[in-house]
């Protein structure tokens, strides 16, 4: 059996509030909701100014799907960047 299927087994029990899932793209979360018949609750995803999939949390908002951002000051995409401009920078941002 599936974990998904035992989070949402424990969730009927009350014994866990929501099921959330992370880095799921729109055909994955399509895929979550035939499977399980309901979306996620929460879809945590990189997030930043710099780099953000807008289609994806317009998705996720159409569909009452809570999004978690991280790598709020930019995330691996800075870190890129900055490693462009100063191999000493990269140290300081994302280690």
């Amino acid at each position: 059996r599936s974990l998904m299927v035992k989070l949402f087994e424990a969730k009927e029990k009350g014994l866990i509030d929501h099921v959330g899932v992370s880095n799921f793209n729109i055909d994955q979360i399509n895929e979550f909701y035939e499977k399980f018949g309901e979306y996620p609750e929460v879809n945590e995803i990189e997030y930043s100014i710099r780099y953000h999939d807008k289609d994806l949390v317009d998705y996720c908002h159409i569909n009452n799907i809570e999004v978690l951002g991280y790598g709020v000051l930019g995330g691996i995409h800075a870190c890129k960047q900055y490693k462009r401009v100063s191999s000493r920078r990269i140290d300081g941002i994302c280690l």
